[in-house]
């Protein structure tokens, strides 16, 4: 399979799990990276290695993660991360999961007059 095809069918997979509006927005941030192919080696066209665009996978989530979710730097005594991490697998959840699941029930309780 050439590599354009390879590049093509994953960016149609991405596309296909994200809104073609987070692409075309990234796409005009000049996400999409250029890449100058060299294709000048003895008896080609010296026009053919112009730029081509290829999809830039790891900025595209960066950017994607950047746009739609706050991050929170957590810090704990030490021990305690792993204690969380076990409960979080006992439950059959990340940590993330875990600790946002929390967060969300004591929110819940509160909305509820529970303080």
């Amino acid at each position: 399979m050439k590599e354009e095809t390879r590049q093509a069918v994953a960016m149609k997979k991405i596309l296909d799990k994200r809104d073609a509006r987070e692409y075309k927005k990234m796409k005009e941030k000049e996400i999409i990276k250029s890449n100058k192919t060299d294709t000048t080696a003895a008896g080609e066209d010296p026009a053919a290695g112009q730029q081509e665009k290829t999809f830039n996978q790891v900025a595209y989530m960066n950017e994607y993660n950047r746009n739609n979710y706050d991050r929170v730097n957590l810090t704990m005594p030490k021990g305690k991360k792993a204690i969380v991490k076990e409960r979080a697998a006992g439950l059959k959840k990340s940590v993330n999961e875990y600790i946002n699941d929390l967060i969300n029930a004591d929110l819940e309780q509160k909305e509820a007059g529970g303080e």
